[in-house]
């Protein structure tokens, strides 16, 4: 998922390099300029996120191969387990998050980069809506083993949040990007 973000964000800064300074785009030159700058660093965070998800699954599995031949450490292991699940679904749901800012910052490379590579910005957005998309996955199957019924049910009120701020911008980006191609 954090991959697909950090695809997105390339393709957003692409986009943004390919209009800022360019002739024709001069009045939007500095506030893609900025944008680009504030992508920067974000793709990166996508890259760190993949191997933050990598070491919240080993807890995980470690948790899972603890011992359970008595009751008392099949209590023990079943709380190893879900605190585990609690720490991996905090992973994606930074990735989910994040996946979200940056379609937010994006607005104006979606509304003003260049038109020649407006599908560029369009594939970006679907690159950030997978990003988010493969994340909640991943933070709802973590959600299923969590034995906290209050914690997994204010994740998911979060959620449901998200994707509905996530639907509302991927499909107005995506009218963006389908007007401006006919325009």
């Amino acid at each position: 998922a954090a991959l697909n973000g950090a695809i997105g964000v390339a393709l957003m800064t692409m986009v943004a390099n390919l209009t800022a300074g360019k002739k024709g785009y001069e009045e939007f030159s500095d506030e893609l300029s900025a944008v680009r700058d504030k992508l920067l660093p974000l793709r990166e965070r996508f890259i760190s996120l993949i191997d933050e998800d990598a070491e919240s699954f080993k807890k995980v599995m470690a948790a899972y191969k603890r011992p359970k031949m008595t009751e008392a450490e099949k209590q023990e292991r079943n709380q190893a387990i879900s605190e585990a699940l609690k720490v991996a679904a905090e992973t994606p749901l930074r990735t989910m998050k994040l996946a979200l800012d940056v379609l937010k910052l994006c607005r104006p490379i979606v509304e003003y980069g260049n038109k020649n590579s407006v599908t560029d910005a369009g594939v970006g957005t679907m690159n950030l809506d997978s990003c988010f998309r493969g994340a909640r996955l991943n933070v709802l199957t973590n959600l299923a083993g969590i034995k906290d019924e209050d914690w997994v049910a204010a994740k998911r009120e979060t959620l449901d949040e998200m994707a509905s701020e996530m639907d509302a911008l991927v499909k107005e980006y995506s009218a963006t990007v389908a007007k401006r191609m006919a325009d």
